[in-house]
């Protein structure tokens, strides 16, 4: 298989590196592994407590945290993401999947935050019955993951949709 990402072919990637995130992270890792093969080298995915599927390949380090009101376990995880990212070879695309849920499971807030600053908010915008939209742009300036700040852990990576084609 031939990797495009942003309609450029890579040129022999040394593989791919996924990163998981949402209620449906381990189905779309399992889709990603289907379609890519040996292709994927490692991964890291943070799902919903109760939404793990266990026979994910030890190459697949899998975290549960809680939703909609992020936990510990779940900043513990987007540390493993994180540290995922800064520890892979330059030639390793990374395959960001990420689905309903994510914006609470992936969360690590931003040098004078707490997690207790992120639950208490979280709470309070759930109480008043504040729409996912509301939710986001309120937690997106006070994470260092959110509005692209993942992207920006992945800089030294090719991070887009990739879609695979067969050689002609």
């Amino acid at each position: 298989h031939d990797l495009i990402v942003d309609g450029r072919r890579l040129a022999a990637p040394e593989g791919v590196h996924i990163v998981a995130v949402g209620k449906a992270a381990a189905a779309m890792t399992f889709g990603a592994l289907a379609a890519l093969g040996g292709a994927v080298i490692s991964g890291v995915i943070v799902t919903k407590d109760g939404h793990v599927d266990h026979s994910l390949p030890e190459r697949i380090q899998v975290f549960e945290a809680a939703h909609p009101i992020p936990d510990q376990r779940g900043v513990d995880a987007t540390q493993a993401v994180l540290r995922s990212l800064r520890t892979l070879s330059p030639g390793v695309a990374v395959l960001a999947l990420i689905s309903g849920g994510g914006s609470a499971l992936l969360e690590a807030p931003r040098e004078g935050l707490t997690l207790n600053d992120f639950q208490q908010t979280t709470a309070a915008l759930l109480r008043a019955g504040a729409p996912i939209d509301a939710l986001n742009a309120v937690r997106a300036p006070l994470s260092q993951v959110k509005a692209g700040g993942l992207r920006q852990a992945a800089s030294d990576h090719p991070l887009s949709p990739i879609h695979i084609s067969e050689p002609t």
